[in-house]
């Protein structure tokens, strides 16, 4: 799995307790990707939150040079499948869009079909 490989080569061996923060902010970000490629987008809402609350926890603490190659790596990580989600849900909001659209013509295809025969 790419995923485990991205980890494998942001983390080194020895995880210090913001590694394993860091990985856990990974994983949360491949399991939104993994939702919204499924279309499960309450699913990604409700662990997208419990992101957000590890991001901000995270960053609240001080950053050591020593940490900001690692840091960079999983932001990077993260960029990516976060573009990636936004496209995926753009790609469905277009697909409601039309679908809706389609029901509204059907719509109006069902009442002037009903005017007319109300009118014979």
């Amino acid at each position: 799995m790419i995923f485990s490989q991205a980890v494998d080569n942001a983390l080194p061996d020895n995880s210090t307790e913001y590694e394993k923060k860091l990985s856990e902010i990974l994983t949360i970000s491949q399991t939104m990707l993994d939702h919204a490629k499924r279309g499960e987008w309450p699913e990604l809402t409700q662990i997208e939150d419990r992101r957000r609350t590890l991001l901000e926890d995270f960053f609240s603490q001080t950053i050591t040079p020593d940490m900001a190659s690692s840091i960079e790596e999983v932001i990077r990580q993260v960029m990516t499948m976060d573009k990636e989600v936004i496209s995926l849900g753009e790609d469905m909001q277009k697909q409601m869009a039309s679908d809706l659209r389609d029901i509204g013509k059907g719509k109006v295809a069902s009442k002037a079909y009903t005017d007319t025969e109300k009118g014979r």
